[in-house]
């Protein structure tokens, strides 16, 4: 008989589903390839992890990858960098000054919730960030405005 593998997806065959890595607390960087396209990398609790978007150009558009983190004990212990690509931006998280939308790092804003997002290539030099947020509601089903702004992602940094 066939191993079930670690897939998600919809198909009963289990044949077309995304692989699904979970990435090792064990070291401080992480650099998916080319190959990873279409996986969802998950994340467990880390210290100072970065993980290295890949060097794009024209002939990898399209190229993507799903991310879930579990709280941070500090929001800035995991940043998503374009470190091996001077001139590569992640496109969709705001910021403020002359860079408006497009920075070289991102990173959960918050320790209170679980963390995804999605990054594709749409150019040499531009990922498309999207993200979902995980919001906490009060034990009446109410959503508090202190609470809206955990899950959030911001601008991190890219010192490794």
């Amino acid at each position: 008989t066939m191993g079930i593998p670690a897939f998600i997806g919809q198909y009963r065959d289990g044949l077309f589903r995304r692989k699904v890595e979970a990435i090792s607390t064990v070291s401080t960087g992480f650099n998916p390839d080319f190959e990873d396209s279409g996986k969802l990398f998950t994340l467990a609790a880390a210290t100072t992890m970065f993980i290295r978007l890949p060097r794009l150009s024209s002939k990898h558009l399209g190229v993507n990858y799903e991310f879930f983190f579990q709280p941070q004990s500090s929001a800035a212990d995991v940043n998503i960098v374009t470190n091996l690509d001077s001139s590569a931006r992640i496109v969709g998280v705001g910021t403020s000054g002359s860079t408006a939308d497009r920075v070289q790092s991102i990173r959960p804003n918050s320790t209170q919730v679980d963390a995804r997002c999605y990054l594709v290539s749409v150019s040499s030099v531009l990922w498309l960030f999207d993200s979902a947020l995980s919001l906490r509601i009060n034990s009446s089903a109410e959503l508090l405005s202190t609470q809206i702004g955990f899950g959030g992602w911001s601008t991190g940094t890219t010192s490794s």
